[in-house]
């Protein structure tokens, strides 16, 4: 019997233990304290049953009174025994039982957390994909305005020379000045925008990397793998 108080105030102190361990080590220490448990209770009663058999021998054979208080002893700390080991055998399963469910309750909020975390990463990456969307729509509208402008500034130009070849006609020396002087601002004016458009096509050819780039990488997955334990 000392023994099996013993053994109970093990199973207290590792309980006491179990604090900062994750709920599948307490789990697992729940059940290595059941496992203990039953085999020392096992112990305790054949020892206990060994002490009564040999009382009710010694009682048998030598029917005293003194014998047979030992006997009525001996059988009292059995069905002690037998009492208390039950007792710490139910003590030592109600703990497993509540770790496990301790576990289950983890994983299920380990679960809802990975969910959450996918559903963000989701989210976070359609706002990226549709911020890169939204860069390469801009891009291609500053390419469209680019080459408006382009357009312009030629058709500028065929004006100007239009302009000198009439001022050369006239053999006005003022306005062939002048007609050249437009012709070479608006070649300066095609220049210009050939540039521009040539900056805003690179600027277009980056953007639609970038959304290709975006595209093909997955989303972010959550670290935590929850895997539901059928030993549970």
């Amino acid at each position: 019997m000392k023994s099996l108080m013993m053994t109970a105030a093990a199973f207290a102190m590792s309980a006491v233990m179990f604090t900062g361990c994750s709920e599948t080590e307490q789990l697992e220490n729940a059940k290595q304290d059941l496992q203990e448990e039953r085999q020392e209770a096992q112990q305790e009663i054949a020892e206990a049953e060994e002490e009564v058999a040999a009382a009710r021998h010694e009682a048998r054979r030598y029917p005293t009174e003194d014998n047979a208080e030992e006997l009525s002893e001996a059988e009292r700390e059995a069905r002690e025994t037998r009492r208390e080991a039950q007792e710490d055998i139910r003590e030592a399963e109600k703990e497993v039982n509540q770790q496990r469910q301790d576990v289950r309750e983890e994983q299920r909020e380990e679960a809802r957390e990975a969910r959450e975390e996918r559903q963000e990463n989701v989210r976070d990456k359609q706002a990226e994909i549709n911020e890169a969307q939204a860069e390469v729509k801009q891009a291609r509208n500053e390419v469209d305005d680019a080459q408006l402008k382009l357009k312009q500034a030629r058709e500028q130009v065929t004006a100007a020379e239009k302009d000198l070849a009439d001022a050369k006609n006239d053999g006005n020396e003022d306005l062939i000045s002048n007609a050249e002087d437009g012709l070479e601002e608006a070649r300066d004016k095609v220049k210009e925008a050939e540039e521009t458009l040539q900056e805003k096509q690179q600027n277009l050819q980056e953007a639609e990397k970038e959304l290709q780039n975006v595209q093909n990488q997955p989303a972010a997955e959550s670290d935590d793998l929850i895997d539901n334990d059928p030993s549970l």
